[in-house]
This record gives C-alpha cells, structure tokens and sequence, in this order.
C-alpha cells in the first residue's frame, strides 16, 4: 500500500464484506483495541482477539442483504 488512503479502503472493504480475516490482517499482531465496533466496551488484546470481536460483531449484526454495505 503507496497511498495512506489504501489501508481506509482496505479495511472498509473487508467490513462491507464481513470479512473477520480480512479486518483482523490490518491490525499490528500485539496490537491492543478499545470498542472494537458500535456498542463493544471491552478491550482486545492481540490481533486474535481482534478477529473474535469482529466476528461476533459481524455474527450479531449482519448486513441488510446480498451486497448490503454497513
């Protein structure tokens, strides 16, 4: 990725795409996240917890249809 902008479009591409891997890939291995999505209070350590709050939070709230964007 050259252009800053290419890891946005990455990462919102893979959440339109309910994409856990995906997501999970953008982030440092040891990273530390607060309030990985909308109403989420925890904090995620390391980027396999990361990919768990993602997945769940694709799981709970899936896009409206086929191709729907969140």
């Amino acid at each position: 990725m050259t252009d800053p902008m290419d890891l946005v479009r990455h990462f919102f591409e893979a959440v339109n795409r309910s994409d856990a891997d995906a997501v999970a890939a953008l982030y440092h291995a040891d990273c530390i996240a607060e309030y990985v999505f909308t109403d989420d209070e925890q904090v995620y350590e390391g980027v396999a917890r990361v990919r768990e709050g993602w997945a769940a939070e694709f799981a709970r709230f899936a896009g409206a249809g086929a191709g729907a964007r969140r």
